[in-house]
C-alpha cells in the first residue's frame, strides 16, 4: 500500500472543510499557472500554507498509524511516496523547502521528515516492510533541488543503511511517455545506474521502458 500526501499539489475544493493545502513553505508550485487535480481534472492549485513544526511531527505519527492500518488490513508492506513533487518531495528539495526549523535549511534537515517517517513505521512494523519511491533528479511541480544529482546521491546513500525492503526510482525521460500532466521537467538521462551503486538492497526502476531497454538496464545491473 502506497502512503501518499499531495502537499501543495491540491485545491481547496478537494480539502476537508475547504481549507488550503499544506506544504513545507508558502510557495506555489513552480509551473505557470500552477495546476492540481480537481473535480474536473487538472485545475488551478490553491496557494498553500506552511506546516508548523508540531504539525510536521503529527504527520510523522499519522504515517506510522497508516502503516499499522495497512498491516491490519492484510497488506505485506507500505511504500512511502517521496517522489514527483508531492509533500515528501517538497520537503526534500531546496527549491520548495525554505524552512528555518529542524525540517529545513541543510540537506540533512530536509531529509529529516522522510527519515523520521521510516523510523516511526519501522518501530510499529519492520524496516523490511517499507519501500521508498523517489524521482531522483526530477523537477516536478516546482519541487526538486538546485543540485539534484548531489541531493539524490546523499539521500540514497543514507537510505542504504535503513534496512528497507526496496528503493523505487521513478525516472521519466524526455520522449519516453506519450502524455504527461502539467509541471513536469524531464531529464535526458537516468540517474538510476549511479544510485544503484549506493544502495545494496533491491531496486525498482521505471518509467518508459520497452523490452530492449529494460533488458539492457538489467544487464547493466
Amino acid at each position: 500500500m502506497q502512503l501518499h500526501h499531495s502537499g501543495r499539489i491540491a485545491q481547496a475544493s478537494m480539502m476537508p472543510g475547504g481549507q488550503p493545502p499544506v506544504a513545507p513553505s508558502e510557495l506555489q508550485p513552480g509551473e505557470s499557472p500552477p495546476h492540481a487535480p480537481g473535480p474536473s481534472g487538472w485545475e488551478l492549485a490553491t496557494p498553500p500554507r506552511a506546516l508548523d513544526t508540531a504539525e510536521v511531527e503529527a504527520l510523522v505519527a499519522s504515517y506510522a498509524a497508516a502503516a499499522v492500518a495497512a498491516r491490519e488490513a492484510g497488506f505485506d508492506g507500505v511504500e512511502i511516496m517521496a517522489a514527483n513533487g508531492y509533500l515528501m518531495d517538497q520537503f526534500l528539495g531546496s527549491r520548495s523547502n525554505r524552512r528555518t526549523d529542524r525540517y529545513g535549511g541543510s540537506a540533512a534537515n530536509r531529509r529529516r521528515f522522510l527519515l523520521e517517517i521510516i523510523e516511526a513505521i519501522a518501530a510499529q512494523w519492520s524496516a523490511d516492510r517499507i519501500g521508498v519511491k523517489l524521482s531522483p533528479g526530477g523537477r516536478f511541480h516546482g519541487a526538486g533541488d538546485e543540485d539534484p544529482v548531489k541531493a539524490a546521491q546523499g539521500l540514497v546513500a543514507e537510505l542504504d543503511g535503513a534496512g528497507l525492503a526496496y528503493l523505487h526510482l521513478a525516472e521519466v525521460l524526455a520522449g519516453s511517455l506519450p502524455a504527461l500532466p502539467p509541471g513536469l521537467e524531464l531529464r535526458e538521462r537516468r540517474l538510476a545506474p549511479e544510485l544503484r551503486r549506493l544502495f545494496r538492497g533491491p531496486v525498482i526502476v521505471n518509467a518508459g521502458f520497452d523490452g530492449q531497454s529494460a533488458q539492457a538496464a538489467l544487464d547493466e545491473g
